[in-house]
């Protein structure tokens, strides 16, 4: 990833600097362009040092709904991981 730090626009007009990292699809182990089963075949797998990738997809799903955003790209991505 490639780390920045980029300006962020609330609806209520505030603003804010937030550092995020952006994925570098130059980059060899880049899976953007991979179909959504292959991602989730190795999503339903991974296993890390502080729990699998699955926990950690679904973790990232539920913090969003909780913040009001929908992300349908990430709820297909668990839902495929989840059948695996």
């Amino acid at each position: 990833y490639i780390p920045r730090r980029l300006r962020i626009d609330f609806d209520d007009g505030r603003a804010a600097v937030a550092r995020v990292y952006l994925p570098d699809d130059g980059h060899a182990q880049f899976a953007g362009h991979w179909p959504d089963e292959k991602k989730a075949a190795l999503i339903a797998q991974g296993v890390g040092s502080e729990g699998t990738s699955l926990e950690y997809l679904a973790n990232i799903v539920a913090h969003l709904t909780e913040l009001g955003i929908r992300d349908e790209k990430m709820e297909r991505l668990l839902a495929l991981a989840r059948k695996i």
